[in-house]
């Protein structure tokens, strides 16, 4: 289901960001809609939503939105700016905000859900704020709220030691509140643990980040094309099955390079009539053969005793 970023009517509920992790098979679900149409797509597989997808576990936290330029936070200002627009014509209010829409939906294509799900909750509550007493002021503190990882991101990574206590400086209440919804699959077995959030992906995070600790997992950088991505040992270097291809494949030219070059090396030491060290690749002097000394010189001494005795 696409999201109108030009529409001018509000929704009927929140939106959520609804995610579960699963540890056998190393996945990640990730599902962003309105409450019943989550349930409805956790349990029976249907439902309108904005986004649900299965990925590698890890993959939220290794590509999280990041705004070091603060981008966010200025098209929240235009935003807000835009409420004083609308007197005495609301068509200047939605022009004024055009530019902001125009962002939040290229964060929306860009596919990646925690900016996906920051501009569709962004956009909802440009809607819902308009007519609420200090509307302006509320819109201002909920898209602070929401946006508030992104700008600190900038800078850490969610695994990162500094980036954890630099938010827990920085959350409020309200922004820690998450659900845990335990939804019934089609056999009517309860399904893996699900957290839910609203407001803020900062409880997300605390949650993801907890249960990487307690199954003792890892980040690593791969050692082929430089992603970040959570393995369960520091025994993984590589990432995926394209970069395990890469690394064989490099890994037999340098072996047959290796090869050649010894074979080549091997041949004209042999012409030369030099042999080569296999440690040190110097060419030392051909190993001259032993002779093996003959039994015959202690042949005399015998016959000249058997001689004597006979005498």
């Amino acid at each position: 289901m696409k999201y109108d970023f030009t529409g001018h009517e509000r929704g009927f509920g929140r939106i959520v960001f609804a995610l579960t992790l699963d540890r056998r098979k190393m996945t990640e679900r990730i599902i962003i809609a309105r409450p019943d149409e989550a349930r409805l797509r956790l349990e029976r597989g249907a439902g309108d939503v904005y986004y649900d997808e299965a990925r590698p576990l890890g993959a939220l936290l290794t590509g999280f939105e990041r705004d070091g330029a603060g981008d966010w936070t200025g098209n929240a200002f235009i935003l807000r700016e835009s409420y004083a627009k609308a007197i005495p014509r609301m068509s200047a209010r939605w022009n004024y905000a055009a530019p902001a829409g125009a962002y939040l939906r290229t964060k929306y294509e860009s596919g990646e859900p925690s900016a996906l799900f920051a501009a569709v909750r962004t956009w909802d509550e440009y809607l819902n704020c308009f007519n609420r007493n200090h509307g302006a002021d509320l819109l201002t503190k909920r898209l602070a709220m929401l946006s508030k990882p992104f700008s600190v991101y900038a800078d850490y990574r969610p695994w990162h030691e500094s980036a954890a206590e630099v938010l827990s400086r920085a959350v409020h209440e309200g922004e820690s509140a998450v659900e845990l919804w335990y939804p019934a699959g089609n056999t009517g077995r309860r399904v893996s643990e699900c957290v839910v959030a609203s407001s803020s992906l900062l409880p997300v995070i605390a949650y993801y980040m907890h249960k990487i600790t307690e199954w003792k997992f890892v980040f690593q950088r791969c050692k082929v094309c430089g992603k970040d991505f959570l393995a369960r040992s520091r025994h993984y270097e590589l990432c995926s099955d394209d970069c395990r291809k890469v690394q064989a494949v490099e890994s037999k030219r340098d072996f047959d390079e290796r090869a050649k070059d010894s074979n080549s090396l091997t041949r004209r030491h042999i012409i030369t009539g030099t042999t080569v060290c296999e440690n040190s690749g110097k060419a030392k002097p051909p190993i001259r053969k032993r002779r093996r000394r003959s039994s015959q010189r202690s042949m005399p001494f015998a016959k000249k005793r058997s001689g004597e005795s006979q005498k």
